[in-house]
């Protein structure tokens, strides 16, 4: 009687206590699972947005570049080359001027602005004036660049003034994903990118002769 007793239990099914500690280890792994795709998804999505942003840094970075290969003249420029403590010029602000035809030429400017009016991150500004002569005939302004950190244009003159050299120095935050908590503390890191253009030689040796 007494085997028989203990054989229906055994076929009666799990008791109480396996339930709830098969249900307890059950969500400590569904629990794991979920952590480990969150930090998955979220590290992706730090890996996207740094992408991007160095991508459109990099496009913005070659634009300028291009402007001052071509453009004849530029400013800020120093009232005395010779003073050392004028020349370089550093600023947050690049002028280039390009000519277009035989009387007319383009102005482009770049300068950092707040965004909003906060402290920052600013936005890089890109500023477009066309003359026909001593007319302007055209002017376009945009936001080219947000979440800029930092933009430092560093211009070379030598006598006349002409420039010899500009650098260019852009530090820019990335769209960092923040919708959600996440249980790992992924950044995006800010994006620092610098490069050099020099004008062309024959716009040079004109301002020289």
């Amino acid at each position: 009687m007494t085997s028989r007793r203990a054989h229906v239990r055994r076929l009666g099914g799990f008791t109480l206590i396996e339930v709830l500690v098969a249900i307890a280890i059950t969500g400590l792994m569904m629990g794991a699972v979920m952590v480990s795709l969150d930090t998955c998804f979220k590290g992706y999505k730090v890996t996207t947005e740094q992408s991007s942003t160095n991508m459109m840094t990099r496009l913005t970075m070659q634009r300028i570049s291009s402007l001052v290969r071509n453009a004849k003249d530029f400013a800020p420029y120093p009232d005395d080359v010779l003073d050392l403590t004028q020349n370089p010029v550093r600023s947050s602000r690049i002028e280039i001027t390009t000519p277009m035809g035989t009387t007319g030429r383009q102005v482009s400017v770049f300068e950092l602005r707040d965004a909003a009016g906060t402290a920052g991150p600013f936005q890089l500004w890109y500023v477009r004036r066309d003359y026909s002569g001593s007319t302007q005939v055209l002017q376009e302004e945009r936001p080219i660049l947000s979440g800029v950190l930092a933009t430092t244009f560093t211009l070379h003159y030598s006598a006349g003034p002409r420039l010899t050299r500009a650098t260019i120095d852009l530090t820019v935050k990335a769209n960092e994903f923040q919708d959600a908590s996440m249980s790992s503390a992924l950044r995006v890191p800010p994006i620092r990118l610098v490069t050099t253009a020099v004008p062309r030689t024959e716009w040079t040796d004109e301002v020289s002769n």
